[in-house]
């Protein structure tokens, strides 16, 4: 998924709750025009982004980037850098951790990413 087709899924799920990109961005805590410039194609957002906006507009990730090609690290690559690899016991106390919202959002983002190899 290139940013242009992520910017369009991002208008259609935006507009389907009634809400301006203006005001998305305003809510979000970003500069007024951060979503329209997602929309119009001039940058992805990072993957931390990304969740926001899935929160912000109750979608499902898997759902929101269903493409043949899309993929949650897809639309973030180039924003998300790794310091460091987490080992799985790390990664498993952390989930734990979590509130069950965010462990269902993990959920999601790992069965987008294992569709996608």
């Amino acid at each position: 998924m290139d940013k242009n087709e992520f910017g369009q899924q991002l208008a259609k799920a935006r507009m389907a709750k009634g809400v301006t990109a203006r005001k998305m961005s305003l809510d979000l805590d970003m500069n007024p025009s951060y979503i329209g410039r997602i929309e119009n194609g001039h940058f992805k957002p990072s993957l931390d982004m990304l969740l926001k906006i899935q929160d912000y507009l109750q979608v499902s990730l898997d759902g929101f980037l269903d493409n043949d090609t899309a993929s949650p690290l897809k639309v973030a690559e180039k924003t998300v850098t790794y310091a460091r690899l987490t080992s799985d016991a790390e990664l498993l106390e952390k989930y734990h951790k979590l509130s069950d919202e965010n462990k269902h959002l993990v959920v999601v983002l790992i069965d987008g990413l294992s569709r996608n190899g």
